[in-house]
């Protein structure tokens, strides 16, 4: 451990008098002894491998008899919907919806996802939604607003 020198050999905080270090007080190295070489043990006896097989829910085999092959057509897209779409669908562009102000933004980021993912437009322009949690009557409300023109 590092002691500290003080200036006139008096500690400021304690006023005590320091000693000067003597030899047998001084840390002395230490050195690590030289690794002996260890014998390598032999390896392991090498266990079966245990293959692992696909179950079903009720944890038996999948009978390939059961499976069937069908000409059904590819899905177009993907199926996305939300909670709040058949909402969304009744809103006309000027309207609100009215909320808890802690269940604006959430509502906020679906119905601008709506307008993304359905493209609704007014007068060629795509819509945007408004958000407001602080009105003075304690309800959150979010829009369905034009979107803004953009300059030429």
């Amino acid at each position: 451990m590092a002691t500290s020198v003080f200036a006139g050999g008096v500690s400021p905080w304690a006023g005590l008098q320091q000693q000067a270090p003597t030899p047998e007080s001084q840390p002395q190295a230490m050195k690590k002894p030289a690794p002996t070489p260890q014998p390598k043990a032999p390896p392991p006896a090498l266990a079966p491998i245990k293959r692992k097989t696909r179950t079903d829910t009720n944890g038996s085999r999948v009978d390939p008899e059961e499976l069937v092959i069908a000409n059904d057509p590819l899905p177009g897209a993907r199926l996305v919907t939300n909670k709040y779409w058949p909402v969304f669908s009744k809103l006309q562009v000027g309207q609100n919806i009215r909320c808890a102000p802690g269940d604006v933004q959430a509502i906020g980021q679906a119905l601008r996802k709506y307008i993304q993912t359905h493209n609704i437009t007014h007068g060629g322009v795509l819509c945007r939604s408004l958000t407001q949690t602080n009105n003075p009557d304690g309800i959150g409300r979010v829009w369905l607003a034009e979107g803004e023109k953009k300059a030429a």
